[in-house]
């Protein structure tokens, strides 16, 4: 698991629409949509906090859940 602190991925524009995020990667016109706890991650990824903090703010009894999610984000190149 990342243990750095998490940042969005370059080349990223991202609005939230009724408590959702749609994330637009500009390079390739992929269009990503997170739902609330996704939005909720993606709110917290401004390179202040790690992985394991963002986790365990978002869901404190099942902190790996939102970790796994957070991976995906990172091999999706959407967070560094």
């Amino acid at each position: 698991m990342v243990t750095d602190r998490l940042t969005r991925g370059a080349g990223l524009e991202s609005v939230e629409l009724d408590g959702e995020a749609v994330v637009f990667e500009i390079a390739t016109g992929r269009v990503h949509r997170l739902n609330a706890t996704g939005a909720a991650i993606w709110r917290l990824v401004d390179g202040s906090r790690s992985a394991a903090t963002i986790a365990a703010s978002i869901s404190p009894d099942r902190p790996s859940d939102i970790e796994q999610f957070i991976a995906e984000l990172v091999d999706l190149g959407l967070v560094h």
